[in-house]
Protein backbone atom coordinates (compact mmCIF):
# COMPACT_ATOMS: atom_id res chain seq x y z
CA UNK A 1 0.00 0.00 0.00
CA UNK A 2 1.11 3.90 -0.64
CA UNK A 3 0.26 6.98 -0.58
CA UNK A 4 -0.40 9.75 -3.02
CA UNK A 5 -1.24 12.59 -3.00
CA UNK A 6 -3.22 12.44 0.50
CA UNK A 7 -5.41 8.64 -0.66
CA UNK A 8 -4.07 5.38 -0.15
CA UNK A 9 -3.65 3.19 -3.16
CA UNK A 10 -3.37 -0.36 -3.48
CA UNK A 11 -1.33 -2.30 -6.51
CA UNK A 12 -3.70 -2.49 -9.62
CA UNK A 13 -5.33 0.82 -8.74
CA UNK A 14 -5.29 3.05 -11.90
CA UNK A 15 -4.32 6.55 -11.60
CA UNK A 16 -4.71 9.59 -13.91
CA UNK A 17 -1.36 10.29 -14.69
CA UNK A 18 -1.47 13.75 -16.98
CA UNK A 19 1.50 15.13 -18.89
CA UNK A 20 1.36 18.21 -16.37
CA UNK A 21 1.72 15.66 -13.69
CA UNK A 22 4.24 14.03 -15.35
CA UNK A 23 6.03 17.74 -15.70
CA UNK A 24 5.44 18.47 -11.92
CA UNK A 25 7.05 15.20 -10.99
CA UNK A 26 10.10 15.51 -13.28
CA UNK A 27 10.75 19.20 -11.74
CA UNK A 28 10.65 17.88 -8.50
CA UNK A 29 12.61 14.80 -8.96
CA UNK A 30 14.91 16.14 -11.88
CA UNK A 31 15.11 14.62 -15.28
CA UNK A 32 15.35 10.94 -15.97
CA UNK A 33 13.38 10.12 -13.46
CA UNK A 34 10.47 9.66 -15.64
CA UNK A 35 10.40 7.53 -19.12
CA UNK A 36 8.38 6.79 -21.95
CA UNK A 37 7.02 3.49 -21.84
CA UNK A 38 7.04 2.00 -25.58
CA UNK A 39 3.30 1.07 -26.82
CA UNK A 40 2.50 -2.56 -27.71
CA UNK A 41 0.97 -3.26 -30.68
CA UNK A 42 -2.56 -5.03 -30.35
CA UNK A 43 -5.56 -6.17 -32.58
CA UNK A 44 -6.21 -2.96 -33.28
CA UNK A 45 -3.04 -2.35 -35.11
CA UNK A 46 -2.20 -3.22 -38.91
CA UNK A 47 -0.20 -6.10 -40.08
CA UNK A 48 2.11 -3.93 -41.28
CA UNK A 49 2.71 -1.74 -37.77
CA UNK A 50 3.08 -4.72 -35.98
CA UNK A 51 5.70 -6.33 -38.54
CA UNK A 52 7.51 -2.69 -37.77
CA UNK A 53 7.92 -3.24 -34.37
CA UNK A 54 9.11 -6.88 -34.89
CA UNK A 55 11.84 -5.32 -37.26
CA UNK A 56 12.24 -2.98 -34.90
CA UNK A 57 13.36 -5.36 -31.75
CA UNK A 58 15.17 -7.77 -34.12
CA UNK A 59 12.07 -10.13 -34.17
CA UNK A 60 12.14 -13.06 -36.48
CA UNK A 61 8.79 -13.98 -38.60
CA UNK A 62 7.66 -15.35 -41.13
CA UNK A 63 5.88 -12.92 -44.14
CA UNK A 64 3.15 -15.27 -44.61
CA UNK A 65 2.45 -14.92 -40.80
CA UNK A 66 -1.48 -14.15 -39.74
CA UNK A 67 -2.05 -10.84 -37.84
CA UNK A 68 -3.19 -13.22 -34.83
CA UNK A 69 0.19 -15.21 -35.11
CA UNK A 70 2.08 -11.47 -35.45
CA UNK A 71 0.90 -10.81 -32.22
CA UNK A 72 1.47 -13.82 -30.67
CA UNK A 73 5.64 -12.86 -31.23
CA UNK A 74 5.29 -10.13 -29.60
CA UNK A 75 3.01 -11.06 -26.79
CA UNK A 76 6.06 -13.54 -26.15
CA UNK A 77 8.78 -10.67 -26.61
CA UNK A 78 11.50 -10.25 -23.43
CA UNK A 79 11.58 -6.81 -24.58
Amino acid sequence: MGLAENRYFEVGDEYDFTAERATEIVDKLGDGFLHEIEAVPTDTNSVTEIKEWLDKHAIEYQSTMLKADLLALVNNADV
